[in-house]
């Protein structure tokens, strides 16, 4: 289940759900080759892509190939709508050539805040849109020094024409606690240990550490295969989207409730500020939201209604009263079993 087999001739790698990224990267770097994965080799690669194919167990016990041509709504469920629909048991992605990258994790000083929030606004810039390019960048909280540090991690796939991109701007601002950006395979900076620097600012605060990140949505092939998110064929969501997230650890148990409804507070604070602004789009990374989030609310009303008919046609799936509620409470109408709508 955690196999990894490369078809160089096809250009396609197929993969077991028990695989992590580290062992998918470390079987395609010796052919320079790369896909579009996790950035941390830790991570399972089940609910964490993009394919091509998918072979799927329904629970029918019948074995059937989801893809573009092939059962394409369940290939498009699989890709977003949660995983009631059956077992993966094995994953095919399309690979790429990937040279070595250039990338790495930079840590700054309290002082950088406005000139580093400058960089991400000159980043989203589309005349600056770079296809090549990805960040995550962040404010981490540290209790002892009560202060926010400043981090980015980031990564170009053409290291000969990061000169004069917007990645370098991040790279020059000064002053820097801790760089390590450098040419290298995409395996080495997927399974980059943290190291003792970076475990300071992010883990070892006295009580409580905050983390708010800022991630551009990475640029994505073009492509005709069916997506259940929302998005419109050609609509390049990268151009304009930024993911923000909101991650808390501390030690208090006692503290869960308090933490719980400042979280959901700010969140709902960021999101009013967005609508206000005219930038608010529905949209929530299933990955990274919070149980109380409406994310396949986030998809619209004909995706909605995309799932329930595969829910419903893949049979004794769990995700089709899930389904069902959403459409109640979103909107306002519930399929049932005479085909009526209510």
């Amino acid at each position: 289940m955690d196999s990894v087999q490369l078809d160089q001739s096809a250009g396609i790698v197929s993969v077991g759900p028990g695989a992590r990224w580290q062992k998918v990267y470390d079987a395609l770097d010796p052919y320079q080759l790369s896909f579009q994965g996790g950035r941390n080799g830790k991570v399972g690669v089940a609910g964490f892509l993009l394919g091509v194919n998918f072979e799927v167990v329904l629970s029918s016990g019948v074995i059937v190939n989801a893809n573009s041509k092939s059962h394409p709504d369940l290939f498009a469920a699989l890709k977003g709508g949660q995983n009631n629909f059956g077992v993966v048991t094995k994953l095919q992605l399309r690979t790429f050539p990937q040279p070595p990258l250039w990338g790495g994790v930079v840590i700054y000083s309290n002082s950088t805040d406005e000139e580093l929030l400058d960089a991400v606004v000159d980043f989203k810039n589309p005349a600056r849109f770079d296809p090549y390019a990805m960040f995550t960048f962040g404010f981490v909280y540290d209790a002892t020094l009560r202060a926010f540090t400043a981090n980015i991690a980031m990564y170009h796939a053409r290291p000969s024409i990061v000169n004069g991109s917007a990645l370098e701007t991040f790279a020059k601002i000064q002053p820097q606690i801790f760089n390590s950006i450098r040419i290298d395979s995409p395996g080495s900076f997927a399974g980059e240990k943290i190291s003792p620097v970076v475990k300071q600012y992010y883990y070892l605060s006295a009580n409580l550490t905050v983390a708010i990140s800022i991630q551009s949505v990475p640029a994505t092939a073009p492509s005709s295969n069916p997506n259940i998110l929302g998005f419109a064929a050609g609509s390049e969501a990268e151009k304009r989207l930024l993911n923000i997230g909101l991650a808390i650890q501390y030690e208090d148990p006692a503290a869960t409730a308090g933490l719980d409804i400042a979280t959901k507070r700010l969140a709902a604070q960021i999101d009013q500020i967005a609508i206000e602004e005219g930038v608010y789009d529905a949209h929530l990374y299933m990955n990274y939201a919070g149980s109380w989030q409406n994310v396949l609310g986030g998809y619209g009303q004909e995706s909605l209604v995309v799932l329930r008919e595969v829910s419903s046609s893949t049979s004794g799936s769990m995700l089709g009263s899930e389904i069902n509620d959403l459409m109640q409470s979103t909107l306002g109408w519930s399929s049932r079993p005479d085909g009526e709508r209510a």
